[in-house]
C-alpha cells in the first residue's frame, strides 16, 4: 500500500516532469531549421526598432535531471551560456534576438510579481529566474504564469542550443 505522502510525492513528480516535456517541446519548436546552423551572426535591433533595455538573465534550476543552467544575453546579441558541463559564448541569431524581444513584450516581465513560487515548494519541481533592469523575477514549474511560458522556452531552447554539450 502506498502512504498519502509517497501517492502525494509521484503526482507532484509526475506533473513536474509533465512541465518539462511541455517546456521542452515548446523550445524545441521556437528554433526551426536553422537550429543545426552555427553561432553567428545576429545582434542588433528588432524590426520594429525595439532592443533589450540591457542584459537579460535566465536561471534555470532543479528538476529530476536537475538542471543548473544560467544564459545572460546582451542588448547586442552576444550570450553567455553556463551548465553543469562548463561556460560557452555564442552571438544569438538575429531572429533569435528578435523572438528574445518579442516574448519578453508579450510576457510582461514587468507586472509579473518577484515571487511567483508554488506554495508549498513543489519537489523537483523547475525553478526559474529571470533579471531584467535591475528586478528579478522567481517562479516554477508549479505555479509559472501563463505570459512567461513562451519566454520561458525560447530560454530554453537557446540554453539547449548553445550550452556547453
Amino acid at each position: 500500500m502506498i502512504g498519502p505522502r509517497l501517492a502525494r510525492s509521484v503526482r507532484m513528480t509526475m506533473r513536474a516532469a509533465l512541465v518539462t516535456v511541455v517546456l521542452a517541446l515548446a523550445a524545441g519548436g521556437c528554433g526551426g531549421d536553422e537550429q543545426s546552423a552555427p553561432a553567428a551572426g545576429g545582434g542588433g535591433s528588432a524590426p520594429s526598432g525595439e532592443r533589450l533595455a540591457g542584459p537579460l538573465k535566465f536561471l534555470v534550476t532543479g528538476g529530476e535531471a536537475f538542471r543548473k543552467d544560467r544564459i545572460t544575453v546582451q542588448p547586442d546579441g552576444t550570450a553567455q551560456v553556463e551548465t553543469l558541463k562548463g561556460t560557452t559564448r555564442a552571438r544569438l541569431t538575429q531572429d533569435e534576438l528578435d523572438e528574445i524581444v518579442a516574448r519578453l513584450e508579450d510576457s510582461e516581465l514587468e507586472d509579473v510579481p518577484e515571487d511567483s513560487l508554488t506554495k508549498p515548494p513543489m519537489p523537483d519541481a523547475l525553478g526559474f529566474s529571470f533579471v531584467y533592469r535591475g528586478r528579478e523575477v522567481s517562479t516554477d514549474s508549479g505555479s509559472m504564469p501563463e505570459d512567461l511560458k513562451p519566454l520561458v522556452g525560447t530560454f530554453i531552447g537557446l540554453v539547449d542550443r548553445y550550452g556547453a554539450k
